[in-house]
């Protein structure tokens, strides 16, 4: 896959979970930081005791966006056993293209890797954010 269609691919995800208002939970501040750039704005941190968890029970579905390396592999399989033991869906979409069509492990580069993918000369584009939004209100 070329970087214009990871890039193309990677709108059309995030739109995806941003127009269905899913409740996206992620490990750090800097990871929820890296998706509302990206325009996703119902991102939930975990928390050390999984309150997170608590609140998500009330949610129909949410996507589970924890890093993508070992630690978070183990981490996603007890949240996700955790959530669908409580009826709640579990949106794997994004998740599974990020591990298969990205070379990326850490939510928090998400951002920047976005901007790269369509960036001729490396550079972080301004108003990435505004266009992710604009493509979930059309989609």
């Amino acid at each position: 896959m070329s970087p214009l269609e990871q890039r193309s691919a990677l709108v059309k995800h995030l739109s995806e979970t941003a127009a269905r208002n899913l409740l996206v939970i992620v490990e750090g501040k800097n990871d929820k930081a890296a998706l509302e750039k990206l325009g996703v704005r119902r991102v939930a941190l975990l928390d050390v005791h999984y309150k997170t968890v608590e609140k998500a029970i009330g949610e129909r579905e949410v996507a589970l966006l924890v890093d993508l390396d070992r630690h978070g592999r183990t981490l996603y399989h007890r949240l996700h056993h955790d959530l669908t033991r409580h009826g709640v869906r579990v949106d794997n979409h994004l998740r599974e293209f990020l591990l298969k069509e990205t070379p990326l492990r850490q939510i928090e580069g998400l951002y920047s890797y976005f901007c790269r993918l369509g960036s001729r000369d490396g550079r972080l584009p301004h108003r990435t954010a505004k266009m992710v939004a604009q493509q979930a209100a059309l989609g």
